[in-house]
């Protein structure tokens, strides 16, 4: 039988086509180098030997671990660059329908307007029924919204946001780590999310050039004395060394 994915595949441009030109992922840390400076130049067919690396290794602790983060970075991926999404979401098409359940999930997430047809005609070809019910349910659903979207913040989000950025180079995922890094803090109270936001865009800002760029240019266009005052802080590398949260 045919693969559903191969099918609906052959009416689109597939950007992935260069893709056995790029190495393959030995490790779960090289598959996180590779993620962390993806926005560079958001090559899709970069993406193809990561999702492989994951569907060969999905089993494991510390991939089980990645997962969730990796499955925002491809939807991700794939709803900034949508003529690549099938091609993308067909890498696992060798395997069955459950073990590359995840990589379905994440092309419905995207938004993709062909999702629909591709997770029925999966739920069509899967032995298992329960899980082919479950891939029929969420094709009639509509996919939620971005994680731009979320109505409050945890460290997960917080994450989320980062590899946002990392799949689409978007600034508006930093922007709302910086929102929650400046955040005004309550007395007496211990603001994880604040703080774990504040060390995170202190860490990429001294990795990514970009991500300095974002944090300069919400620095000079703050009029709040206090946020701006926090910004400084997550600028300055003396603030680091106190350990100081100027907000």
């Amino acid at each position: 039988m045919h693969s559903p994915f191969r099918l609906l595949m052959s009416c689109l441009v597939l950007a992935c086509a260069s893709a056995s030109e790029v190495a393959p992922v030995a490790s779960l840390q090289e598959l996180s180098d590779r993620i962390t400076f993806f926005y560079q130049k958001r090559e899709a067919a970069q993406v193809a030997p990561m999702i492989r690396y994951v569907l060969a290794h999905q089993d494991e602790e510390e991939t089980k671990g990645f997962l969730p983060l990796f499955m925002t970075f491809v939807y991700q991926v794939m709803r900034d660059q949508p003529d690549a999404a099938l091609a993308l979401g067909a890498e696992g098409d060798e395997r069955p329908v459950k073990q590359r359940g995840w990589l379905l999930y994440a092309l419905w997430w995207s938004g993709h307007p062909r999702a629909v047809e591709v997770l029925n005609a999966a739920a069509a070809t899967c032995d298992d029924v329960a899980f082919a019910d479950g891939l029929r349910r969420m094709a009639a659903d509509k996919p939620g919204g971005d994680v731009l979207d979320a109505p409050g913040a945890d460290t997960m989000v917080l994450d989320q946001c980062w590899i946002s950025f990392m799949a689409t180079g978007q600034a508006a995922y930093v922007e709302r780590v910086i929102d929650h890094a400046v955040a005004p803090k309550a007395e007496n109270v211990i603001d994880l999310v604040g703080t774990t936001a504040a060390w995170s865009v202190r860490a990429n800002r001294d990795q990514h050039a970009r991500v300095r760029e974002i944090l300069e240019a919400r620095r000079d266009r703050e009029t709040d004395e206090h946020r701006r005052a926090a910004l400084d802080g997550l600028l300055t590398p003396a603030a680091d060394a106190q350990g100081a949260d100027s907000r």
